[in-house]
């Protein structure tokens, strides 16, 4: 079996951990907490493990996908301390790649929210059948359009509420939405 030490550097060299989820590791092994903090504090000596740097690159990773909550959230619960966290968010999430990103998931869902409103109409007996352009060209006078639409745009702000993103950024984002899909 190997040691504390050698199990540590093995992890190590394949991916960065914080320091709550190496201890949780070598715990989950059956060592003692004693050897554990041993090890700890000699991978922290040699710089191998640093929670601000984890952090950094976990942030910078994922902030193209995720909001600032969302990577806030996955940080504390890898045992990342907030001061860290914030510090770390303010050097490397700003509110410009929030909202870039809020825009990109918007993007992603608002296509596939036009696609399950239409197959509601076709299973309804409106529309055309030709896909997401059938909301545009059906049969229904604006005013239904433009409901249909909003309900679709607060749908969409939902999605991304429950995703972390802030309101005032959910809120640019969804007046951008029919611009962008040339609605």
């Amino acid at each position: 079996m190997k040691s504390p030490m050698e199990l540590a550097l093995d992890y190590l060299s394949r991916r960065s951990f914080s320091r709550r989820e190496l201890e949780m590791r070598l715990a989950a092994k059956g060592f003692a907490q004693g050897d554990i903090d041993q090890t700890i504090a000699r991978v922290l000596e040699w710089g191998y493990l640093d929670d601000r740097r984890y952090a950094l690159a976990y942030c910078t990773a994922h902030r193209e996908r995720y909001s600032r909550r969302q990577v806030t959230e996955a940080l504390r619960s890898r045992g990342i301390d907030g001061e860290i966290i914030n510090g770390v968010m303010q050097e490397s999430y700003s509110a410009e790649d929030e909202y870039r990103t809020c825009l990109m998931v918007a993007r992603r869902i608002w296509p596939e929210l036009l696609r399950q409103a239409t197959r509601q109409r076709l299973d309804s007996g409106g529309g055309t059948g030709s896909g997401p352009d059938d909301l545009e060209q059906s049969g229904y006078d604006l005013t239904g359009q433009k409901m249909v639409l909003g309900s679709l745009r607060d749908k969409a702000g939902r999605k991304l509420a429950q995703k972390g993103f802030p309101l005032g950024i959910i809120r640019a984002v969804l007046g951008q939405l029919p611009q962008a899909e040339n609605l």
